[in-house]
């Protein structure tokens, strides 16, 4: 099965594609990645110029693998976004939880609902309480009175969904899923350790650093910032009064 991915930055554009086979082995066909100017702090600056962008790096990628490309896995930047966190309580009387408990306990909290003005691009939950205190990651098949669930949701803003689904749309290319960008360098990054001691990632890009943290295996936060490497670049270049290739090639260095 080929599965091709994009990943939207502030400084490039990136595309790859892979051929993920039944045992899980993944065989990378082609990568291509193209700088941009197209995109401020997470914000794009103008949708022609990052259409014909991100056409341009797809068709690489689909030439270099021999393959046409229909559809994508799409990162998007979390500047602008929302954690939410909710929870729901069942009584269960000493008897024991099933999955029809859990679906309970979720159709009775707003898990399900939607967020205004946000698109919702992920949502799990954390992690469950039994009796108030005991706190475990699979409670089917426990005794107990009371089931709490703890729910997080990630959601962006809806118009810059609709910004980027109608530039996708232009190209005749459908979005598969849309993965928050933190999200995919941590899962990149960290091992089933990391994850399941608890960890966190941090992504410093050109213009916004993100960061993901993860505890028993569940991802429980995420967000980004509009800081990264080139306000370090551009406070050097100031304050030693030099040009931005020189204060870049120092903060390289040093």
């Amino acid at each position: 099965m080929i599965k091709v991915g994009v990943d939207i930055g502030n400084s490039k554009i990136s595309c790859i594609v892979c051929d993920v086979r039944k045992d899980g082995y993944k065989k990378i066909l082609s990568f291509i990645s193209n700088p941009t100017n197209s995109i401020k702090k997470g914000t794009i600056t103008s949708i022609e110029k990052i259409k014909n962008e991100i056409s341009e790096t797809v068709l690489q990628a689909a030439n270099e693998s021999q393959t046409e490309i229909l559809s994508v896995n799409l990162n998007l930047p979390a500047i602008d976004s929302l954690s939410l966190y909710s929870d729901s309580k069942i009584t269960l009387f000493n008897e024991k939880i099933s999955d029809l408990h859990i679906k309970k306990a979720i159709n009775q909290s707003d898990f399900l609902e939607l967020v205004e003005n946000y698109h919702i691009i992920h949502k799990s939950i954390i992690n469950y309480e039994i009796d108030n205190n005991s706190i475990v990651i699979d409670p089917r098949g426990m005794f107990c009175n009371y089931l709490k669930v703890n729910f997080y949701k990630l959601a962006i803003k809806e118009n810059f969904i609709k910004t980027i689904t109608a530039i996708f749309n232009r190209l005749n290319i459908h979005i598969e899923n849309l993965i928050p960008s933190p999200l995919s360098s941590a899962l990149a990054t960290l091992n089933n350790d990391d994850k399941l001691l608890g960890a966190i990632c941090i992504d410093f890009g050109s213009e916004s650093t993100s960061v993901s943290v993860f505890e028993n295996e569940k991802l429980i936060f995420l967000d980004s910032i509009n800081i990264g490497g080139t306000n370090i670049t551009k406070d050097l270049a100031k304050g030693i009064s030099t040009t931005i290739e020189s204060a870049e090639r120092l903060k390289t260095l040093y």
